[in-house]
């Protein structure tokens, strides 16, 4: 397995939707977790990556640039409402590239 932005062979397990906001007794393991390397798994909690709803992209900040790029390794197994939830706590702009902003839709490039 890899990382699914980059597709490095060093991955960590990220949380899409952070652990601490499940109950005790959920089990988020299965439908929550995607592989990234330590750089991207940063870049992701501090929510500059964002996923397509169609899982088909994940639109990505780098520095002054965003740039869309298709996952390296599998992400249809994680749960839409976790998606969402992730991205709603994305920066701005990534927020915009993702059609959730209102009026964004026009510049989404999901």
């Amino acid at each position: 397995m890899t990382c699914a932005v980059c597709g490095e062979f060093i991955f960590e397990r990220a949380h899409v939707r952070p652990k601490k906001s499940f109950e005790k007794q959920e089990n988020d393991e299965l439908n929550n977790i995607i592989r990234l390397c330590p750089t991207h798994h940063t870049k992701f909690d501090n929510g500059k990556i964002g996923i397509c709803r169609s899982k088909e992209k994940f639109i990505i900040n780098e520095g002054n640039e965003l740039r869309c790029e298709s996952p390296k390794s599998p992400i249809s197994h994680v749960d839409p409402d976790y998606i969402s939830y992730r991205n709603q706590r994305c920066i701005a702009d990534v927020k915009f590239r993702l059609g959730i902003i209102p009026g964004s839709e026009h510049g989404s490039w999901c």
